[in-house]
């Protein structure tokens, strides 16, 4: 059930994370860090609008 769920919640953080961006919630340059960050190697970035 799990397994079924993640995919969902993670289309749905790109889209908060994208909607964060475009209305400058969340710091462009921390998010520019992060696509660099190992810690985050498991995030596709490419997915994110900006």
């Amino acid at each position: 059930m799990l397994l079924e769920d993640l995919p969902p919640l993670k289309e749905t953080l790109y889209e908060v994370i994208s909607a964060g961006l475009k209305n400058n919630i969340f710091d462009r340059e921390d998010f520019d860090i992060s696509k660099v960050s190992e810690f985050y190697k498991d995030i596709d970035f490419s997915k994110i609008e900006c």
